[in-house]
């Protein structure tokens, strides 16, 4: 069994903190403090959540979904999973999470990408893995939810 670096609620803050000063936002604050406590938890159960990439999948979803914050959710819920990686060895992959990660995280933010298509997403990024092209037509179909998404060609 592995054993895992955890991220704590002050770490969280902190990035928090600096990434919406960075990036700016509207408003900056925490709306539910009990609920990313129980996610900083609850990852840390092994009989859930064995693995990194379920670890990891678990709370970039949940950070994303879950509006713990006044403003910032999809921002915070790729650097939190970015310093995950980067605290248990994997360099590589943390540095490169953000980047590869931005073009999904609206879509789980929207509804149109769930929990589990983002697992395979996320193990392919931590892996250094190509999407398979099953996962690939899963990504594109959940993409085509979006009302930004058009493929009409005006004539």
């Amino acid at each position: 069994m592995e054993d895992f670096i955890y991220l704590s609620f002050e770490d969280v803050l902190g990035y928090y903190r600096e990434t919406i000063e960075q990036s700016g936002g509207g408003m900056s604050g925490i709306r539910e403090r009990a609920e990313i406590e129980k996610v900083l938890d609850f990852v840390q159960n092994d009989l859930y959540y064995p693995t990194l990439e379920e670890k990891l999948t678990y709370m970039v979803f949940a950070f994303c979904t879950g509006h713990y914050f006044a403003d910032g959710n999809k921002r915070i819920s790729l650097v939190i999973g970015a310093h995950f990686l980067i605290k248990n060895k994997r360099g590589w992959a943390g540095f490169h999470f953000l980047p590869y990660m931005e073009a999904y995280i609206w879509h789980v933010a929207a509804g149109n990408i769930d929990k589990e298509l983002l697992a395979k997403i996320i193990y392919s990024v931590i892996n250094r893995e190509e999407l398979d092209e099953g996962t690939k037509l899963e990504v594109i179909h959940a993409m085509e939810k979006s009302p930004l998404f058009s493929e009409k060609v005006d004539e």
